[in-house]
């Protein structure tokens, strides 16, 4: 039932600007000197962007890498062009820029090292993609000769990407996208026990290339300084352009998106990512990708939404103020931003928060490089063969001291160091240390650990072992905290096909006596077993199946899917109805297209009015899809499910696939909305919170209904166009949630601000998404970015902020106060 406008939270409440912020993000101080480049330039308060160099298009390209050298001097690529060495000045006029003296460029990495040139080529030029070194032999301070240390056979924006120093200067780490092959390598962190391993029936992207990519994705290795030994530190990414090391050694990098599967289940928004040892991310082609909570898995440390990530630096070889120094600052190509990413450690990982540092239009961020010498924080635009030029970010301070931001200390360290005890496993994933007699005993006792960090290093260093010293060890693991990590550790190690000693493990396992997490895990264990071997011996298959079918429902979102998922893998009959039911009952889109997939390929289980109720619901997801990419996917989840009748149930389905496909050939009209209820104030909507008595299951639907998954992500289900709301009732004040719902043009982020361009006498609000050459793409549906228009960026007359918020005004007005008291439970809710 949709009966309410788009919601759109707050983004300044979600993302504590009024905490952090003490007044609106600030114009840029030269703004009038760069009119002619950027417009509605904004940059946190104190801070001030300055030009350094406009690129020559013809004679320097279009900017996309950028390192600097440690001397003051920077160094940058171009996308089709070569390598170029900047000394900045004050400004435009006294930068000197000189081109290298070697045929190399076409670079998306580039780093300096003990004096050497590090260039990682992306392009197939006159040279072959790969890893080069580049040293200065006659001492001018120029390289001028160029060696080829390991060829990467791929190229493009998938392709070779960062390459940086690691945090003892004594060898590098290289980060290439999925479209990169793993090379050849001495020695992985990455068990490479890794398959597909999705209990979902796949169906290939339909709509993109890549179709025949597979795992582990896009990866980052460790490489010695002469480029001849390689080690796999993680895997399983989409296209990571960039990557940076903390104070503590741990790695970092910002995942991109594909845009094309919002609304999808399976959508994995831009992501913030400890690259932890060993880790692996999930990337799979279609409808292959592992949510977040697979143990097998690393989740994202934080979700940012649609954007396309270019550079990632910290702050640390800046003069920014401490806390800003600390933080990790990327860069989102295709909406022209900066983000300031804060961390802090938690438990064996850290969490983060995160605030918007730079924007402009149009401001294509390429790259980052943080500059010691005076203290900037520099970044090249470009890409795509659009304009190009070199900025920096400067710490200029406030001119009334009383603005300035009260000093933020470091977090203090937790009394039981979880991250070190973490980094103590992690050397047990080297190989040295796996090579340690005592490394299977050291790490063992943490397989069950309540840290989800130091348990997946535990389970790593396991896996990293000879698998004859251990499985025993596995499935005779009588701790239930332990055993389901030790059986999913051995479920991917077996050498037996049939495994009977793990399928007896399965069976012997009291799965009701798991906690939640521990049973998602031996879930999990028992999917993979079922994906890679052949099946158990009938009673031993009985008894595993009979103890997720008394499971299933369990009334949690997450846990249901899984269970449904595997128990219609399987073909256990009794499943069929219960997964129509939930997909019925789903409040999601997303929801329903999951169970959807799950259905497509059972054949077990059906009667006549679950048929007909299945295949309704896939004429309502075919009308209501809002894209090509979605209708293509429902489309062929429809094709998948045809494709299981038997020539009867086909003539006996066939009106209702005619009736399924006439739905889909009638988009679905919009529902008429709800009638006025009351107008709510704040303080109404505080006291309504503040009553006990509210439904967080029944706010549930009622936040789908109302669209607000289309925006936000509460708990990992929804969209990512807006804040994350997930546990916003620890973060804020009842009062400021009621504000950002009945005011919510109050405060604007500058975040989630449209711009409104005048074109050719038309206005246009909307967000640039795309940039090529001359061409510029604006979205002007805020829920999907896919949606765009492309205009010649000539034809734009005139173009500033809007003041309207994309959340609209009003949204409460239709509810009566015991569904107010529902949402707010559901809001406010830590669980």
């Amino acid at each position: 039932m949709k009966w309410l406008p788009q919601c759109f939270f707050s983004a300044a409440l979600a993302y504590g600007l009024a905490v952090v912020v003490p007044a609106p993000a600030a114009p840029a101080r030269d703004g009038d000197a760069n009119a002619d480049l950027l417009r509605d330039v904004l940059v946190r308060p104190g801070y001030e962007l300055q030009l350094v160099h406009r690129v020559d298009p013809k004679a320097e390209g279009s900017w996309v890498s950028l390192t600097a050298v440690g001397d003051g001097r920077l160094v940058a690529s171009a996308q089709f062009g070569r390598l170029f060495v900047i000394t900045p000045g004050d400004g435009p006029d006294d930068t000197v820029v000189k081109r290298l003296p070697v045929d190399l460029g076409m670079a998306q990495g580039l780093c300096v090292v003990q004096g050497d040139l590090y260039v990682m080529v992306n392009a197939q030029g006159p040279r072959p993609a790969g890893l080069y070194r580049c040293r200065d032999t006659d001492g001018d301070q120029l390289w001028d000769q160029v060696e080829l240390l390991r060829e990467l056979g791929s190229s493009g924006e998938h392709g070779p990407h960062a390459v940086v120093p690691s945090p003892s200067g004594e060898s590098l780490y290289v980060a290439c996208g999925n479209v990169t092959k793993p090379t050849e390598f001495a020695w992985s962190r990455v068990p490479t026990a890794w398959g597909d391993d999705s209990i979902l029936p796949r169906i290939d992207d339909p709509l993109r290339s890549f179709s025949n990519l597979r795992e582990p994705g896009g990866w980052i290795a460790e490489v010695s300084l002469d480029g001849k030994d390689w080690r796999l530190h993680a895997a399983g990414f989409r296209n990571q352009y960039d990557i940076a090391f903390n104070r503590w050694g741990d790695l970092f990098t910002f995942d991109s998106d594909n845009e094309y599967d919002i609304d999808a289940p399976w959508y994995r928004p831009t992501r913030v990512c400890h690259v932890a040892s060993g880790g692996e991310f999930g990337w799979r082609h279609g409808t292959g990708k592992w949510p977040p909570y697979y143990e097998d898995s690393v989740g994202p440390l934080l979700e940012i939404g649609p954007g396309s990530p270019t550079g990632v630096e910290f702050g640390y070889a800046t003069d920014f103020p401490a806390a800003d120094q600390r933080a990790l600052f990327v860069g989102d190509w295709s909406h022209g931003r900066v983000f300031m990413v804060d961390l802090d450690l938690e438990g064996g990982g850290y969490r983060a928060s995160v605030k918007p540092f730079l924007s402009a239009s149009p401001l294509p961020v390429t790259d980052l490089a943080a500059n010691f010498q005076d203290g900037a924080l520099y970044l090249t635009t470009g890409g795509r063969r659009v304009g190009s030029a070199l900025w920096r970010v400067v710490y200029v301070g406030f001119e009334n001291p009383a603005d300035e931001p009260a000093p933020i200390p470091p977090a203090p360290l937790p009394e039981e160091d979880l991250n070190k005890l973490r980094r103590e496993i992690e050397y047990y994933h080297t190989e040295a240390g796996a090579a340690d007699p005592v490394a299977l005993d050291n790490v063992w006792p943490y397989l069950g650990h309540d840290d989800r960090h130091v348990r997946y290093a535990a389970r790593v260093a396991v896996e990293l072992q000879p698998a004859d010293r251990w499985l025993q060890r596995a499935y005779a693991e009588a701790d239930p905290r332990a055993r389901p990590y030790a059986l999913l550790a051995a479920t991917r190690h077996q050498s037996q096909d049939p495994p009977h000693d793990l399928y007896e493990a399965f069976r012997d396992t009291d799965f009701a006596g798991l906690t939640a997490e521990g049973k998602l895990a031996y879930l999990r264990a028992v999917g993979v077993s079922h994906l890679r071997y052949e099946s158990p011996e009938l009673p031993t298959r009985r008894a595993i199946v009979a103890k997720f079918a008394e499971a299933l429902p369990s009334g949690e979102t997450i846990f249901d899917r899984e269970l449904a998922a595997f128990l219609l893998a399987v073909g256990y009959p009794d499943a069929t109805a219960t997964a129509v039911r939930l997909m019925e009952d789903a409040p999601l889109a997303s929801e329903r297209l999951y169970y959807a997939l799950a259905l497509c390929e059972t054949r077990q289980g059906w009667t006549p009015e679950l048929r007909r109720t299945y295949y309704q619901m896939l004429g309502q997801i075919l009308a209501g899809s809002r894209d090509r990419s979605m209708q293509a996917y429902a489309e062929r989840i429809a094709a998948r499910a045809d494709e299981q009748l038997t020539d009867e149930e086909r003539t006996t389905a066939a009106d209702l696939i005619a009736q399924r496909d006439e739905q889909r050939a009638s988009p679905a009209g919009a529902t008429p909305p709800r009638p006025l209820v009351r107008e709510w104030n704040i303080d109404q909507v505080v006291d309504a919170a503040n009553q006990q008595g509210g439904d967080p299951t029944r706010g549930r639907r009622l936040f789908a209904e109302a669209q607000c998954f289309t925006c936000h992500r509460f708990r990992g289900e929804g969209g990512a166009v807006g804040p994350d709301l997930t546990a916003v009732g620890r973060r804020f004040a009842v009062r400021d949630i009621a504000t950002a719902l009945v005011d919510p043009n109050a405060t604007i982020s500058d975040q989630y601000r449209q711009t409104v361009f005048e074109i050719d006498g038309r206005t246009i609000v909307g967000r640039v998404v795309n940039l090529n050459k001359q061409e510029i793409s604006i979205a002007t549906d805020f829920t999907d970015p896919k949606h765009y228009q492309t205009f010649d960026a000539d034809d734009i007359e005139d173009q500033f902020p809007s003041n309207a918020s994309p959340m609209p005004a009003g949204l409460l007005n239709v509810l009566d106060e015991d569904e107010l008291l529902d949402l707010m439970a559901y809001l406010l809710s830590t669980e």
